[in-house]
Formats: C-alpha cells, sequence, structure tokens
C-alpha cells in the first residue's frame, strides 16, 4: 500500500491583493491613504483582473516613475499586465494607459 499525503502549497498575497479580490475598495482606498507603495498596488490589482481599478489608480497616481519601479522579480508593470491578461481588450486598454501615463 502506498501512503500519500496532502501538499499544501502557499500563495503569497498583500493584504491590498485580498481586499481587492473581496471588492472590499472601502478597505483598499484606507490602505492607499495610509502609504501603501502604489506599484504594488496596481500590480495587485492586475493580478486579480480588476482593470478599471488599475485605470482608477493609473489616474491618480502622480508619480509617473512608479511605471519604471520593478517588484522583487525584477518585473515592471508591463510585466505583471502580460503575465495575468484574461481580456484582450482590457489589457490593451491598460497597456495604452500605462504608455500614456509614463
Amino acid at each position: 500500500k502506498v501512503e500519500t499525503k496532502e501538499i499544501y502549497t502557499y500563495t503569497y498575497s498583500t493584504m491590498f491583493y485580498q481586499a481587492v479580490t473581496c471588492e472590499w475598495q472601502g478597505v483598499a482606498y484606507m490602505m492607499l491613504d495610509e502609504g501603501f507603495n502604489y506599484m504594488l498596488a496596481i500590480q495587485d490589482a492586475l493580478s486579480a483582473n480588476k482593470y478599471q481599478l488599475v485605470l482608477t489608480l493609473l489616474r491618480k497616481t502622480k508619480d509617473v516613475n512608479i511605471l519604471q519601479q520593478t517588484n522583487k522579480d525584477n518585473q515592471n508593470l508591463f510585466h505583471t499586465l502580460s503575465l495575468h491578461a484574461k481580456s484582450e481588450e482590457w489589457s490593451l486598454t491598460v497597456a495604452k494607459s500605462f504608455l500614456n501615463k509614463g
């Protein structure tokens, strides 16, 4: 008899990502007001396929340098968009917004 064990994997996510996926917009905006990194917020919104939120965050962003920042894997927001794109129409809209902003 072969003994099997269940393997649990842990996927890292931020509290902002959790707020976005649970659609707790108030919590997400409070986190931004308290200093949560905008680049990470946009990355989390992209990962959660919340494209309208991405566009809103881009409009509210005063520092265009966030588009040049990279995450721990040395990926910028264009990388994140390409990795998590689920809708071609939204992906193109977001990519154009990135280009117009930066």
